[in-house]
């Protein structure tokens, strides 16, 4: 399989023939294929770090292929009884407040590359948030 370190080389095969008595035929040798370039971005899986309890900070964590990662998007949003989403903020991370509790969280993930090519947004939804312990 091949990773992002292999991106910009070159990838040849070689293959010794083995019969089932055991017998060895040459060694072959394929051409040169590349340069290897990176795959469209692509987030695998994402998942939230944190608590989901009030006051506490969320993150998350995302499994990605498709090049050296660059300025990655994220949105964050309450989402209200109603279904109704409200935008919450672009970082990485969200605060927990107040205004939380028992209302879920989503997050809105794309993966953009180093040489800005935005993969498809990858959605999750938290459960609902809980009180804080006062």
């Amino acid at each position: 399989m091949l990773s992002l370190e292999d991106i910009g080389f070159f990838l040849s095969v070689s293959s010794e023939p083995i019969r089932s008595d055991w017998a060895r035929g040459p060694i072959v040798l394929s051409e040169q294929i590349g340069p290897i370039i990176p795959g469209p971005p692509t987030c695998q899986s994402l998942e939230f770090l944190g608590t989901m309890i009030e006051g506490q900070r969320l993150s998350s964590v995302a499994t990605y292929s498709g090049g050296e990662r660059g300025n990655c998007s994220y949105e964050w949003f309450r989402v209200k009884s109603n279904g109704i989403r409200e935008r919450l903020s672009t970082e990485e991370f969200l605060d927990l407040n107040f205004e939380d509790v028992e209302r879920q969280i989503e997050l809105v993930y794309s993966h953009v590359c180093k040489d800005a090519m935005r993969g498809s947004p990858k959605t999750i939804v938290s459960d609902m948030i809980a009180p804080g312990e006062w």
